[in-house]
């Protein structure tokens, strides 16, 4: 996204909310991704992928079988995301209709600390003025490896 950026032109528009967390991950050159809370089977994890997993990619029709050890979001044994958020699947997305997100961002390598502060702060405010919507952030690092969100 960002290479494309660079290109110059404008943005690409997908939906509001995508349009939205992609804006947040250029202004702060950090990978970010978008998840449809309620299609959700099993929870989300980020973990290895592990024999069994699978993926359909947003260009593709027909699921494959990821190969063990990938770095990938993953709900069940079904892959929303390979290589973090790099490449998103069908399952999960976001859409004209999604009611409960759950949002997420890496903040990789060496970036500051404060940036992952930076970015949550940009998705609670961002949120409030571009859609009314209160929410709140979390942070995840290796202190806190463990989020449960319950109704």
């Amino acid at each position: 996204m960002v290479r494309r950026a660079g290109k110059g032109g404008e943005p690409f528009h997908i939906i509001p909310l995508v349009d939205f967390y992609n804006a947040i991950a250029l202004s702060h050159i950090v990978p970010a991704g978008g998840f449809d809370i309620d299609q959700m089977k099993e929870g989300l994890s980020l973990r290895l992928s592990r024999e069994g997993d699978t993926f359909m990619a947003l260009d593709e029709e027909k699921e494959i079988n990821v190969p063990a050890g990938e770095v990938s979001y993953a709900d069940g044994n079904q892959i929303v995301t390979r290589q973090f958020v790099w490449k998103q699947a069908k399952h999960l997305l976001l859409n004209e209709k999604t009611k409960n997100v759950f949002f997420v961002s890496e903040i990789l390598g060496d970036l500051p600390y404060e940036t992952a502060d930076n970015v949550a702060k940009a998705l609670v405010n961002g949120l409030w003025k571009c859609f009314g919507i209160s929410t709140t952030a979390h942070i995840l690092d290796e202190r806190n490896t463990h989020l449960a969100i319950n109704e």
